[in-house]
């Protein structure tokens, strides 16, 4: 099975990756693999998603061990669960399977999935991130903030729709 990476002094972060057989996503994840050599991370892998990729995706997954991986494509979900079948790493398949990646309990994603097909996951994490800010004990006017950083002032956002001065500032 795969290796959880923990050389360092740091608390251990977890992370997720959004479209982790990308160009970004595996540039993330080679720097994650440096940092760590050199003994400057801390991390486990929480999550990973790719559109299509199955194998680059399943090798990703043996290698850095998340506890979930998606696949965007429902029709391949059957591919991925084959190709990590006996890891007990649990698989997702689909847009909802994608977004399910993005609100589990990560302190980090980096959301690398291109275009319109990145939105709803990088919002559900934005929005999940609002609520660990609450948690944290930040101020409820910080965690609404956090939730409203894609709002706009005609109301063209996409959190919650706010326009004006009903976006929350700090």
């Amino acid at each position: 099975m795969g290796t959880t990476i923990t050389p360092g002094r740091s608390a251990q972060r977890r992370i997720t990756i959004l479209g982790s057989t990308g160009s970004i996503g595996e540039s993330t994840l080679s720097v994650l693999e440096h940092a760590a050599s050199l003994g400057e991370a801390n991390f486990t892998v929480e999550a990973m998603t790719a559109n299509r990729n199955v194998e680059k995706l399943a090798e990703q997954a043996r290698k850095f061990n998340p506890k979930f991986v998606a696949v965007a494509d429902a029709s391949l979900g059957d591919d991925l669960r084959a190709a990590l079948a006996g890891t007990g790493i649990e698989t997702g398949a689909g847009e909802a399977a994608v977004e399910e990646a993005a609100c589990r309990d990560a302190d980090w994603v980096m959301a690398a999935i291109v275009g319109a097909a990145g939105l709803k996951p990088t919002l559900k994490a934005a929005q999940r991130g609002a609520d660990i800010a609450l948690m944290l004990g930040l101020p409820r006017a910080t965690a609404e903030a956090i939730r409203s950083l894609d709002e706009h002032w005609d109301g063209g956002g996409h959190a919650a729709g706010l326009s004006g001065t009903g976006i929350p500032l700090l």
